[in-house]
């Protein structure tokens, strides 16, 4: 099969746009593509979606162990796939100086794949071989096999570029992607727009995949990325029968639409129905045993959300009365009082949770973080958002941890509880803690009450 990691030497760098280019390109070749996206990224993923309509999976070596992250890898693939991983940062970016975990570079090395590296050459000629040389020499345990240059002027400039790259490296150079402003993909606070809110982005995925099928050679990206097919391993743990006649509703609309696929394939394995609703759009909460409030945009909808009066009352009855409630970050935002904007609005929201929310100007807690509970439940988990929550009478169950180098540089509270309702900033991979997994499923089997 034809596996390979796409990888960069920074952000920003064109990995997200070669890598939709190459998933459009291979659709268009009538490939079958799975594609996947190293960490914990809810929005590249979207992209990946919306070219090839199949999911697109998470591979986070932080939040997962190896072999859970051999089995997430292998479960998804064929002998007739195309397997994309899109990296993340800089190719050696990870968690710390001293722990790797976390990075493309890592993740390419545990599944033994041969990586492409993207690089943004605008402006460049004979350094960009120093920036290749310095990556493959870094590493020598990563197989850097081929190399694509984004941002090019012109066929004169590739030339320059190739010529410079074939003299001083033994890296193949596959091809290029012009600069063309019409491949940009705005950006907001937590990262790129979400696919669905780009206009004629069918468009700009259509044009990457012809324009890159003529200044790419494919024949030598198949040879140079094919990769002997290896069977899936066992699960990590079972968990069959454990949500067995469970009704999971799970918000979805353009305010929450941050979930892991692996979260809801494993809440389906364990025997979970799960159901859609839209806290924007629907006037009542359907009748569900239990509710799943993603992350996502609360914030961008906050107008939306608070307009519909009926859902958030009702939501707030159904809460009080004891309906089994999991939220993570905006899912959490939206069970508070409610959340004040930038320019000082205040939108009023559940209520169930008595503290406020606040958008600031910078990102808090960012990042990787380990999580401890009262009950002795240790997982790790990932925070990304500009907003704070302030409460003097909220009760917590977390203990959150910010490590470096391993040493604690930062801890605080979190996991708000109240009735069957465990809501908090870190996202979590259920895969990532058996432990947790069979906690959650005791809190939508209503066998935990926070009050009691």
């Amino acid at each position: 099969m034809n596996a390979f990691m796409i990888a960069a030497p920074f952000s920003g760098g064109g990995k997200t746009t070669v890598t939709t280019a190459l998933l459009s390109a291979y659709k268009k070749r009538k490939k079958e593509i799975v594609s996947f996206k190293t960490g914990p990224d809810y929005i590249d993923p979207q992209f990946h979606r919306k070219i090839t309509g199949n999911v697109s999976i998470n591979l986070d070596t932080f939040l997962n162990d190896e072999n859970t992250i051999r089995y997430l890898f292998k479960r998804r693939i064929t002998k007739q796939s195309v397997a994309i991983i899109e990296g993340v940062m800089g190719i050696f970016d990870g968690f710390d100086m001293e722990d790797e975990r976390g990075s493309s570079a890592y993740l390419a090395k545990l599944l033994n794949l041969p990586v492409i590296l993207v690089i943004d050459a605008k402006g460049m000629s004979k350094t960009v071989a120093a920036i290749i040389k310095g990556i493959t020499e870094f590493d020598k345990n990563v197989n850097i096999a081929g190399v694509i240059l984004n941002k090019i002027g012109s066929k004169g400039h590739f030339s320059i570029l190739k010529e410079a790259i074939d003299k001083y490296t033994n890296v193949k150079v596959l091809g290029y992607l012009e600069n063309d402003p019409d491949f940009k993909i705005s950006s907001r606070h937590l990262g790129l727009m979400q696919a669905d809110e780009i206009n004629h982005l069918e468009k700009i995925i259509d044009k990457l995949g012809e324009k890159i099928l003529k200044t790419v050679d494919f024949s030598l990206l198949d040879k140079i990325t094919y990769i002997k097919y290896n069977k899936p391993t066992f699960p990590p743990f079972s968990v069959e029968g454990k949500l067995k006649n469970i009704t999971l509703g799970i918000a979805k609309d353009e305010a929450f639409s941050f979930y892991y696929d692996d979260n809801l394939s494993l809440l389906e394995e364990a025997g979970a129905k799960i159901r859609y609703f839209s806290p924007i759009y629907d006037k009542k909460v359907p009748a569900f045993d239990a509710l799943y409030l993603g992350g996502g945009y609360p914030e961008i909808y906050a107008e939306k959300l608070a307009k519909n009066k009926s859902f958030l009352i009702n939501l707030k009855e159904k809460s009080e009365e004891g309906l089994p409630i999991y939220a993570e970050c905006g899912g959490m935002l939206y069970l508070s009082k409610g959340f004040k904007d930038k320019k000082n609005r205040f939108f009023e929201f559940t209520n169930f949770f008595d503290g406020k929310v606040i958008l600031t100007n910078k990102l808090q807690n960012f990042g990787y973080v380990e999580v401890e509970t009262k009950n002795d439940i240790h997982f790790p988990a990932h925070e990304f958002h500009f907003s704070k929550y302030i409460s003097e009478k909220t009760r917590f169950l977390y203990t959150i941890y910010k490590k470096r180098n391993g040493e604690i540089v930062k801890k605080w509270k979190g996991g708000n509880i109240k009735k069957r309702v465990l809501a908090g900033y870190p996202h979590v991979h259920f895969y990532s803690s058996e432990i947790f997994f069979d906690f959650l499923t005791k809190i939508f089997k209503k066998e935990i009450n926070f009050d009691d």
